[in-house]
């Protein structure tokens, strides 16, 4: 044990002794109160203040409604002259002619496929899922073709993009011609 306790412990009936005066908690509420309120800036207690700057905010809002307004769709021409696009010919012949050559090799090569037969394997979503996803990227670089000052990274994209859907069709004609040639040494089977 301490001294300090020990010292406490022997002298415990000295420290009860002494009560607080009888108006200290008074004093202390009061001091407690003053620190409550809250210092205001002259201006603020003025009432005529007060009505001012609830003008110029309503002044402020009203005139951001009214340009807002201005722009509103009713406003708009009724005629508007829009520049011509270049067509895909103009911008890179060549490109014109490869999208024409794997254009129509893709319609080709999608005319060997049967969709019947996808639909009854439950593969149409399969299939259709990557020609969707990659028809959505080729627009994709279409329009950026439109804007992009250096082309031949687009083209080059462009092209393989083309490319990949022809192999993923190939690719979905083999798979459909490996699961005939199984139901047919299935049925030989039986």
């Amino acid at each position: 044990m301490s001294k300090l306790e020990r010292f406490v412990r022997d002298n415990r009936n000295e420290f009860d002794s002494f009560e607080p005066r009888a108006d200290l908690w008074q004093e202390i509420d009061k001091q407690l109160r003053a620190e409550e309120k809250k210092v205001r800036p002259l201006w603020f207690h003025s009432s005529v203040m007060r009505y001012a700057a609830a003008v110029v905010i309503l002044l402020v809002a009203g005139y951001g409604i009214f340009q807002l307004g201005k722009f509103s769709a009713t406003d708009e021409p009724i005629a508007t002259v829009e520049k011509p696009k270049p067509t895909l010919a103009q911008i890179n012949p060549e490109l014109a002619q490869a999208e024409a050559y794997y254009t129509s090799l893709i319609n080709e090569e999608k005319a060997l496929l049967n969709p019947q037969e996808i639909e009854e394997l439950g593969l149409k979503d399969d299939f259709n899922e990557d020609l969707v996803t990659l028809d959505s990227t080729y627009q994709n670089l279409r329009k950026q073709l439109l804007v992009q000052p250096n082309k031949e990274p687009i083209v080059a994209a462009m092209i393989k993009n083309l490319q990949l859907r022809v192999e993923i069709i190939r690719q979905q004609i083999e798979t459909l011609q490996r699961v005939n040639q199984y139901k047919n040494k299935r049925k030989e089977q039986v």
